[in-house]
């Protein structure tokens, strides 16, 4: 069985789930916005569970959404604006397990890859997002890319280069080191992801008390799960 960890090294923070706040406060989104407004009513509430420094948070709200931005850490949380492009963000700082807000959402959203990085969390995760999706809600979940880890990888764009090495497989889990490079800044993650498939991704949602509804992008990297009550 493969060690479950994830650290990095870097200058700057790391928040507790070994994310290193000053490279995350430098990401900017790939598409994912899109996706996640084509898959939700516009100008639906998100409540967005581990939202980093706010990556994802700014293109959202830009795109019309109202937020509640949580994160367990706080050095993250400093770095995502309390109102962008005019809508308002609401900022708490709460692990996803013990979040307990007294109102549900038209969208729940649990990106970066945290279904399948952190397996022994991931009942409380869906739970939490079970509680607070509306009853004619979507819950959208990411997951990480099989391809991200087929072979070690290098890319670089101007003075950003990103390597992924050190692959391990070993009983349907992948560990991983990933480097990424802006100018002679570099920033080190070790992490395990599980390679979770279809059929287990099904019963980790009904476990929840959710169902499955489509993936939203060819890759499978995002799908939309809503109430299981919705569907019968």
């Amino acid at each position: 069985m493969i060690t479950f960890t994830h650290t990095a090294t870097g200058p700057g923070p790391v928040a507790p789930d070994g994310s290193p706040v000053e490279l995350y406060k430098l990401l900017t989104p790939r598409g994912e916005q899109t996706v996640v407004h084509d898959a939700i009513p516009a100008g639906a509430a998100i409540l967005e569970l581990g939202c980093g420094a706010g990556r994802l948070t700014r293109a959202l709200a830009a795109l019309g959404h109202e937020i509640v931005a949580v994160d367990e850490c706080p050095d993250m949380l400093e770095h995502v604006p309390e109102c962008c492009a005019g809508v308002r963000v609401r900022k708490v700082c709460s692990t996803i397990q013990a979040l307990r807000l007294r109102e549900d959402f038209e969208a729940v959203l649990l990106a970066s890859n945290l279904i399948t990085s952190f397996p022994a969390a991931r009942r409380q995760f869906l739970d939490t997002c079970r509680r607070h999706v509306s009853a004619s809600g979507s819950v959208l979940i990411e997951k990480h890319d099989p391809a991200l880890f087929a072979a070690p990888l290098r890319r670089q764009r101007g003075d950003r280069k990103f390597v992924v090495r050190d692959i391990v497989r070993r009983d349907g889990f992948i560990g991983a080191t990933i480097e990424t490079h802006v100018g002679e800044t570099v920033w080190t993650q070790q992490i395990t992801v599980e390679d979770l498939s279809h059929s287990g991704l099904l019963r980790c949602l009904a476990a929840s008390s959710l169902a499955f509804d489509t993936y939203l992008t060819e890759d499978r990297t995002w799908l939309r799960a809503v109430p299981a009550a919705a569907t019968g």
